[in-house]
This record gives structure tokens, C-alpha cells and sequence, in this order.
């Protein structure tokens, strides 16, 4: 609305209008785009992009927590620390995960969701 408020004000209009909307609209997709563009799918998080990377190239098999921690991380992560980057994956929809029944506690399994490139350029 700031946006449009101000796309107004420079048609000197005294009230905001469609297309002053649609023209804030068209800044905010070019500014998304452009984020996009320059921090591809970059989570901002090392950890959860180093995750994400390894979940890619697990593919349709993913990976449990055991898994990431112990190939991923080498054992050199807290389970907090990794349960943070992988909340983080989960929330930007960049990674997915099931539960496994294992004999005993469950388990989970993540997997990387489709469509999105390599983050190891």
C-alpha cells in the first residue's frame, strides 16, 4: 500500500487507484525476482543449504537425521543446531520429510522437493 500511496502521489492523485496497486504489485514481483536471481535458493543458513545440498543429491532416497548428521556433518553438529537448519528447509518448502517406523522410535526421512537447483556452484 506504501508503494501504491506513492505511485499516486507521483500521478498527484488524491486517492490511490488500480493502477497505482498494480504498479506497487509489479515492484514487489521485481524485487522478489530479483532476490531470487541473485541468492537463488540460499536459505542464509550454511548449515541448512549444506543439507539441502546433500538432500538434492540423495534423491528419491533421502536421508534420516542419522544419515545427515553422520555424512553431512561428520558427527561435528548439535542436534539443535541441525534440527534449526533443517526447521529452516521445511519452512521455505526447499526440503520434506516422513516417518519412518524403525522397531523402535520412529524415524524421520527428508528428502529435497523438486524443481530447485544445486546450491554447490
Amino acid at each position: 500500500m506504501r508503494d501504491a500511496m506513492v505511485y499516486a502521489l507521483l500521478d498527484c492523485s488524491p486517492q490511490i487507484r488500480e493502477p497505482h496497486l498494480a504498479a506497487a504489485l509489479a515492484l514487489w514481483r521485481y524485487c522478489e525476482d530479483s532476490a531470487h536471481w541473485i541468492f537463488g535458493t540460499r536459505t542464509g543458513d550454511r548449515n541448512a543449504d549444506k543439507i539441502f545440498s546433500a538432500l538434492q543429491q540423495a534423491g528419491s532416497s533421502g536421508m534420516t537425521r542419522t544419515e545427515i548428521h553422520n555424512q553431512v556433518f561428520n558427527g561435528n553438529i548439535s542436534a539443535n543446531a541441525l534440527s534449526g537448519s533443517l526447521q529452516i528447509l521445511h519452512e521455505l518448502d526447499h526440503a520434506r520429510f516422513a516417518k519412518e517406523l524403525t522397531g523402535g522410535a520412529p524415524s524421520e526421512r527428508w528428502f529435497a522437493v523438486g524443481g530447485i537447483t544445486n546450491l554447490t556452484k
